[in-house]
């Protein structure tokens, strides 16, 4: 059932597949590359270096140049080596990588359509798996991350097993099978005879692909259910379909992968015991095999392994815990701090239009190559395989937005499944003659219908990539305090940013900071958004003060109060100055781009432990035509009515100015002329001190008493808590 033309040479069958895996890969990544024009619109380099898209990716790079935890990940061992071999900075490196390895998802795919017997369906699925919107804009140019490895290590789990045992099951639509199958009956040869058991090369692809496995729990979490999904699939599929004369072999191929999935090392070296006593004594492992036993036995290993050790089903409990909006946590039962959940993009939750559109720009081809997906299923049930990332995709709508990439594999796989039938049918009908090969002019016809379908198909993605690049999530301001930072602080320094920049300051600055994208919950995100919300500069002080000296620091602050004590503790910092300064010296940094977050800032900051609720503020972003005048503060915004302002903070190159009116309007309009940010907030939020730190030219003695301004560049400034 194949429109590529498989040579009876193996060695032509291989080079073929490797052309169709190369095509695949290089269209993808110029598909991508697409992005990279948007990018000079952005300020996006600082002394020679790429700023990245994603805050995370900060973590790894700080991580691979020694500094902070995870030194181990691959990700940062992998940036470090990389970054050792060429001398290329890690920033320019990761800004790269992500769209050249993601890219090597369509390669993988080609091997799943091989496994079908389908080769150029396979190309077809490769480039919509690599050119999905849901992943391409988890892994576009700068969001290194691990998204970039954990799409392809899932496919990698499930097309080992799946060319294992694409020739030894049982098709329980057979006739329907039949059918589809009569028309390509004399160009397809019948599967060879099953071999009696695992040859060398068999037995070191699943001893590999079975390590592989057991290594991935130190890519991400999640890898320590699916590690154990995938080989439970495969299991249940061998017992209820497996071939008896196949079934040896499959017993055996199986179990191979299984111990070394479960077990690694010591699961190889039993492995390889396995395997020797097959081969010396053949016979001797009949009944354990044919019998199905072997396969029984491995489920219940699988599930004691899953039940021993739940780490994959913990972090699932925890995903739809974290992910379905609680308003707080309860910290040692006494304490409840607000969730940092809503303010997390990739944890919102989609509706099923979204999820479609993260699998194809077109969501009627969406929803038709998911269906087709299902159908396949019964067609070919080693893509059962597949459900797992089928579930976590739709699993998006109520998981959060990063989930929906999962989906993209069973939708190409779908779409270049009916591809496949339907430009193989036509040309059989423009054939003729069933009883005999298609001739070459009309393989070739067909082969080249084929690519421009899957290509025609990749026209969303290619329009998406172009308009994709949103710049980078730190600007070069930022950066330029932090690398003063770095020169002129003390090395033990602790900096007290919004967490969202948590990481960007660890690989800046190289300065531990009070929170980031790992520790942003509880204290450590209350602290900070207290300290950046208040309008009172002794308040800030005195709360730096206590949550920096408390024991361990920042995580024993408030231990062992309850709610009312940690209100009243709270209320004294308002009132006198008790707190020692700590050991290590404490910096303030405060950003214009902070103020877009100035809603979900002030929402942690103004928490009360006694009632568990926040204050409404306001912080509205406009992006309308506006036209206004700085003499009156009148402010004209095309569709709606003037507005009276009664302040405007401008923010131009390094100027900060600040005009007053005597109007009680409420609105406080803030405008970044360089970055062409037009924002209306409220009084709290202007009144805070992410705000009024920003004004201050050193001359307001309550801020001053305080915090000593050690650094300004205008939209970013460092003060030293004094």
């Amino acid at each position: 059932m194949t429109i590529l033309h498989v040579s009876a040479s193996p060695a032509a069958g291989r080079k073929q597949l490797v052309v169709l895996c190369t095509a695949a890969y290089c269209i993808a990544l110029g598909v991508r590359l697409l992005e990279l024009p948007g990018w000079s619109a952005y300020d996006a380099l600082y002394k020679g270096e790429h700023l990245l898209a994603t805050h995370d990716a900060y973590h790894w790079l700080a991580a691979a140049t020694g500094f902070e935890f995870d030194q181990q990940h691959p990700l940062a061992r992998m940036l470090a080596f990389l970054h050792s071999l060429t001398g290329i900075a890690c920033g320019n490196l990761a800004f790269y990588l992500p769209a050249v390895m993601a890219c090597l998802v369509a390669p993988l795919m080609v091997g799943w359509g091989a496994a079908l017997g389908m080769p150029l369906a396979g190309f077809t699925a490769g480039l919509l798996t690599a050119c999905a919107p849901g992943l391409m804009t988890r892994t576009g140019l700068g969001y290194y991350d691990t998204d970039l490895l954990i799409s392809g290590a899932l496919i990698v789990n499930t097309l080992v097993p799946a060319l294992w045992l694409r020739n030894s099951l049982h098709n329980p639509l057979r006739t329907i099978s039949a059918a589809l199958r009569r028309s390509s009956a004399a160009e397809q040869p019948a599967p060879p005879p099953a071999a009696e058991s695992t040859g060398p090369v068999w037995f070191a692809v699943l001893l590999c692909c079975g390590l592989f496995v057991y290594w991935q729990p130190a890519i991400h979490n999640m890898f320590n259910l699916m590690g154990k999904a995938f080989p439970g699939i495969a299991l249940v599929l061998a017992a209820l379909l497996g071939r008896r004369a196949a079934m040896r072999r499959t017993a055996e191929g199986l179990l191979i992968y299984i111990f070394c999935a479960l077990a690694g090392p010591a699961g190889a070296g039993a492995a390889m015991l396995l395997w020797l006593a097959g081969r010396k004594n053949p016979r001797s492992l009949d009944r354990l095999y044919t019998g199905r036993r072997a396969l029984f036995a491995a489920l219940v290993l699988l599930a004691a392994a899953t039940a021993l050790e739940p780490a994959g089903l913990n972090y699932m409990r925890s995903a739809i815990k974290g992910y379905s909006g609680e308003k707080s946590a309860v910290v040692a039962h006494t304490l409840s701090y607000p969730s940092v959940v809503g303010s997390i993009i990739e944890a919102q939750k989609l509706s099923f239009d979204a999820f479609l559109t993260s699998v194809h720009g077109w969501t009627w081809l969406a929803a038709g190559g998911l269906a087709l997906f299902f159908l396949l299923m019964l067609a070919e049930p080693v893509t059962a395989l597949l459900l797992p990332l089928a579930a976590m995709g739709l699993g998006s709508v109520a998981l959060g937005a990063r989930f929906a990439m999962f989906a993209a594999p069973c939708f190409a796989l779908g779409t270049a499944w009916a591809l496949h039938l339907a430009v193989h049918g036509a040309a059989r009908l423009a054939h003729r003659n069933a009883a005999q090969p298609l001739p070459a002019p009309h393989r070739r016809a067909a082969m080249l219908c084929s690519v421009a379908a899957a290509c025609i198909m990749c026209w969303p993605s290619a329009q998406l990539a172009a308009a994709l690049a949103q710049g980078p999530i730190i600007s070069t301001r930022q950066v330029e305090a932090l690398d003063f930072i770095r020169g002129n602080t003390p090395e033990d320094s602790m900096l007290w940013y919004w967490w969202d920049w948590g990481y960007a300051a660890q690989y800046y600055a190289r300065r531990t900071t009070v929170a980031d994208g790992a520790r942003h919950s509880n204290q450590r995100i209350y602290a900070p958004a207290a300290v950046l919300t208040t309008d009172v500069p002794r308040f800030a002080n005195q709360l730096i003060k206590y949550v920096a000296g408390a024991q361990p620091p920042v995580s024993g602050a408030f231990a062992g109060l309850d709610a009312g004590q940690t209100m009243e503790k709270l209320h004294s910092f308002y009132l006198r100055e008790t707190q020692p300064s700590p050991p290590q010296k404490q910096y303030l940094i405060v950003s214009a781009e902070q103020l877009r977050l100035g809603a979900w800032i002030s929402r942690f900051g103004t928490w009360d432990f006694n009632t568990r609720q926040w204050e409404e503020t306001t912080v509205l972003a406009i992006d309308r035509p506006v036209q206004y005048s700085p003499q009156k503060g009148l402010f004209l915004i095309k569709g709606l009515d003037p507005m009276q302002a009664e302040s405007l903070t401008v923010f131009e190159g390094t100027r900060v100015v600040n005009h007053q009116y005597p109007h009680f309007s409420g609105r406080h309009f803030v405008i970044d002329k360089d970055q062409g940010m037009i924002l209306v907030v409220d009084r709290t939020v202007y009144n805070s001190m992410a705000l009024q730190l920003l004004v201050n030219d050193g001359s307001n003695e309550d801020i001053s008493r305080y915090f000593r301004l050690v650094f300004s560049n205008g939209k970013t400034k460092v003060y030293e808590v004094l």
